[in-house]
């Protein structure tokens, strides 16, 4: 699938995000339930319902578990392979080569930490609270808009935009946590192709974008396998997903920070 540039038009009144060490993180806590009775809530909870169809139906996304992707993660000029784990429902861990080194980037749960050896550190320790933050704001194993009322958050619809492949329709998704995003949807294939947020770096606050496209069925799910998006300090990254295992087994002690040595 073609990834959208958006053109405003006129308004009308599982996506298993990947981490990128580098670049980019996924998210969700819990707290204010959303207001779901309003026409524009009713609206966006048919489109939402229509996307959990088109992603293989809630049965297929419940049946996945774990995922193990392979990859490369593609940064300002440079590509390197990396190695992600996803669980059910909120741990993950990206392995990237860098340089002949192994940077580590993982999210147990509770604490988001990594091994950074481009900043001379060998041994692991818990991420810089810019990185945490952005870290556990993606990583929501099936994406913020499946199950998300059991999660808290709040819909409303928006209206629809025009895309390079078509209409998409525009969802403003309030986290239980108090953050907003706006995630983008194809009006043709109710598959997520856009989503946007505020992210933080060194106290510059500023809105960020990640594109999704390249769908294929993995488990019976449609995942998309690029994304294309910022990394938290602005810089352009690409992420191409070469190979996608469904339900391997991993070891929970995979997520868990190591014991300094």
């Amino acid at each position: 699938m073609k990834a959208h540039r958006l053109v405003p038009t006129r308004w009308c009144g599982f996506s298993l995000a990947g981490l990128a060490a580098l670049a980019m993180t996924l998210l969700t806590v819990g707290a204010m339930p959303g207001n779901y009775a309003t026409p524009k809530a009713r609206k966006a909870d048919k489109i939402i319902q229509r996307h959990v169809n088109a992603l293989g139906g809630q049965e297929n996304i419940d049946a996945l578990k774990t995922l193990r992707i392979h990859g490369r993660l593609q940064r300002q000029g440079l590509e390197f392979p990396f190695t992600l784990w996803l669980q059910r429902p909120n741990r993950s861990r990206m392995d990237i080569e860098v340089r002949g080194r192994t940077f580590v980037q993982a999210y147990d749960g509770d604490t988001a930490w990594w091994v950074n050896p481009l900043l001379g550190a060998e041994d692991p320790a818990e991420m810089p609270e810019d990185f945490a933050r952005s870290t556990k704001r993606w990583v929501d194993f099936e994406g913020p808009l499946v199950n998300y009322r059991a999660k808290r958050h709040g819909v409303e619809y928006v209206g629809e935009v025009e895309g390079d492949a078509g209409r998409l329709y525009e969802i403003e998704l309030k986290h239980a946590g108090g953050e907003i995003w706006s995630v983008f949807i194809d009006a043709n294939t109710y598959l997520e192709v856009k989503r946007t947020y505020q992210e933080t770096f060194q106290n510059d606050k500023r809105e960020v974008t990640a594109f999704f496209y390249d769908y294929a069925k993995v488990g019976g799910v449609n995942l998309y396998h690029v994304i294309d998006g910022e990394a938290i300090d602005g810089a352009r990254y690409m992420m191409i997903f070469d190979a996608v295992e469904p339900n391997p087994d991993i070891d929970d002690e995979l997520f868990s920070m190591p014991e300094r040595q």
